[in-house]
């Protein structure tokens, strides 16, 4: 807006000086451009804040950011360290499937061939009892279902049971994103991890069953209304190389200022690579846009990441950080072009009258979208289903007050 303001100082100073030399009606033309040029510069701005926050949504689900399928026909490659249990399981599964279905095949053709009737030939006297063939065909099967049975509930109590001291990230999935808590507090929608070190994942679900799922890790589990449920994995490779990690936070207050408000820094964590994850449990109209991404850090490079997002959640203004909490909570179901999804578009609402399902009616103003925030469900627009959640005790003051500036830029 400085910029803007500085730019329209130049062009009433540049009017002022052909007026002195061109006279008055062509000064007052000038000015009249320059105005229309700075309208239309506002309004470039505001559009600018709307695709900066769909461009955010967007790269979380970026397909492009994703490390690419390294592994085999069967499976992706092997990317933690319980990977390699699930997959000599499901190898073992599948190679005694294709014996025992090889195995059967040619033995029924052979004995389809052998004795098949034909004339000349008599019917061969079949044995009914052979306490070998039957103690065989019994205590091997039996064997291997046991052998499968033990390495079945190994990889379940491993999976199930995480290591002591383990990095713990809180998580919540909601139609139709999903929402990473650090123990610092900062909140992501992209999972960022250290390598090397084990992770315990505490899931909740604000609304329906959803399913948490890294097929590079091979952990897969159901994340469900009014409970929690957990995971670990230990991811041993990095995504991402040491180039593409933050740097230190600098120790100067301006100049800490200046580097975190550098886009250049925010577009290198926001591209940072990482391996698929998405939701795998069929839940609802936009459940194959429920995915995002794992980045695994270097050595120091999880804690740099830690250290940037705090600093740059806190110093955010009201506009950035209605940004960031409509890219985190909101895109999956409300638009800001004017186009209607799940729920109506957040595009020059503001101060426009929302009529309810109830009949009563009301004018969009900063009490309504705060109210609409925590008390969905008790005013529900004409035309839209009752899916939203409430985020009552889920986001600050701060994090409302931005949601309703972002909201009010979007004319």
């Amino acid at each position: 807006m400085t910029r803007l303001t500085s730019q329209m100082s130049w062009m009433s100073g540049e009017v002022l000086a052909q007026a002195d030399t061109a006279g008055a009606g062509q000064a007052a033309g000038n000015a009249a451009a320059a105005a229309g040029d700075g309208a239309a510069a506002v309004a470039d701005g505001a559009a600018a804040v709307a695709n900066g926050a769909a461009a955010v949504a967007d790269m979380a689900r970026d397909p492009n950011l994703l490390i690419p399928n390294d592994g085999s026909f069967w499976l992706p490659g092997e990317a933690s360290v319980g990977a390699g249990n699930v997959d000599w399981l499901f190898h073992a599964l599948v190679w005694l499937s294709i014996v025992c279905f090889v195995g059967i095949t040619i033995a029924v053709v052979y004995f389809t061939v052998k004795y098949r009737a034909r004339p000349g030939h008599k019917p061969q006297p079949s044995a009914h009892h052979n306490d070998v063939v039957e103690t065989i065909w019994t205590v091997i099967p039996a064997l291997i279902c046991v052998a499968l049975f033990v390495g079945g509930w190994r990889g379940y109590v491993d999976l199930s049971t995480p290591p002591k001291h383990a990095l713990e990230v809180q998580v919540t999935a909601r139609k139709w994103s999903w929402e990473f808590v650090h123990p610092n507090g900062v909140k992501d929608s992209v999972l960022h991890v250290p390598a090397g070190r084990s992770v315990r994942l505490v899931m909740k679900s604000e609304d329906v069953i959803h399913s948490f799922f890294v097929p590079d890790f091979r952990i897969k589990k159901d994340v469900v209304p009014r409970r929690y449920t957990q995971v670990w994995f230990k991811a041993e490779q990095p995504t991402i190389t040491p180039d593409q990690e933050i740097g230190d936070l600098p120790t100067d207050e301006q100049v800490k200022v200046a580097f975190v408000g550098d886009k250049a820094n925010k577009t290198k964590i926001a591209s940072q690579q990482g391996r698929r994850l998405f939701c795998t449990e069929y839940c609802g109209r936009d459940h194959s846009m429920m995915k995002t991404r794992v980045v695994v850090h270097n050595p120091g490079g999880y804690d740099r990441y830690l250290a940037f997002k705090q600093e740059e959640q806190d110093q955010m203004p009201p506009l950035e950080r209605g940004q960031d909490v409509y890219a985190r909570l909101c895109f999956a179901c409300h638009t800001v072009d004017g186009s209607a999804r799940v729920g109506p578009s957040f595009a020059g609402v503001f101060g426009t009258e929302r009529t309810f399902v109830d009949g009563t009616s009301v004018i969009m103003d900063e009490n309504y979208i705060r109210e609409s925030l925590v008390n969905p469900q008790g005013q529900v627009v004409q035309g839209y289903p009752p899916s939203m959640p409430s985020f009552q005790g889920q986001l600050s003051e701060k994090e409302i007050d931005g949601v309703i500036t972002y909201i009010k830029s979007l004319k």
